[in-house]
């Protein structure tokens, strides 16, 4: 493709060139190498919008410039970290064929998800699928629409911890965060960082500091 602008020549680079994404708060968080960031961006732009993924080692070799080895250190890498599962496939013949890459929901995609997404659309389950558990296990995907808009809006304002209530762990759910699980609330600000709820326990913030979800919070001893 031609192109008038002359080597050395300043440009704007807005929306010119594909590429690959990487969710910015992925992009920032350190629960994985910077190469796999770039792997797990070109396996999200081969699978597409109805999310089958199914490439070779090769493939990603030659995309990624690096070697299959390293491909294979790198899948290793982000099934690790929660945030893809391999699933074997083998022709009728019985050969062993490429490995069907399933994204799995990670908490630490949530401060890139964009306005008014609530949810994530799921791959549709196949009765050979296996029984998974939920990868968003901190209840953060239960935000109705608007609510982030909402919380930004009147976060900073001085406030009290809820009170204890008599009712059950079925019925707890943070007025603040809207988390249903006790000590495990976070609130996504305006610039995209996910900070914790003030009813979060200390262990909670703990934990998630050290996976690089809560940004710029200390973590206890």
């Amino acid at each position: 493709m031609a192109t008038n602008i002359r080597e050395g020549e300043p440009f704007i680079p807005h929306r010119m060139f594909l590429g690959l994404y990487v969710p910015v708060s992925l992009v920032g968080s350190n629960i994985i190498s910077d190469k796999a960031k770039l792997c797990w961006a070109h396996l999200a732009r081969r699978a597409g919008q109805n999310g089958k993924c199914m490439p070779s080692r090769k493939d990603i070799s030659a995309a990624l410039g690096i070697s299959e080895t390293h491909v294979k250190r790198l899948m290793a890498e982000l099934e690790r970290a929660g945030l893809i599962r391999r699933v074997p496939r083998r022709a009728e013949s019985g050969r062993q064929q490429s490995n069907e890459i399933q994204f799995l929901w990670h908490s630490v995609l949530l401060p890139s998800l964009r306005e008014g997404h609530s949810s994530v659309p799921l791959p549709k389950r196949t009765p050979s699928d296996p029984a998974e558990k939920p990868q968003h296990a901190d209840n953060q995907l239960k935000n109705p629409i608007g609510f982030v808009k909402s919380v930004v809006k009147r976060y900073g304002a001085k406030t009290t911890p809820a009170a204890a209530t008599s009712t059950s762990n079925d019925d707890y759910r943070c007025p603040k965060c809207n988390s249903k699980t006790r000590g495990e609330g976070a609130i996504l600000l305006g610039d995209g960082k996910l900070i914790p709820c003030e009813c979060a326990s200390e262990e909670y913030i703990r934990r998630q500091t050290s996976r690089g979800i809560f940004h710029g919070i200390a973590a206890t001893a």
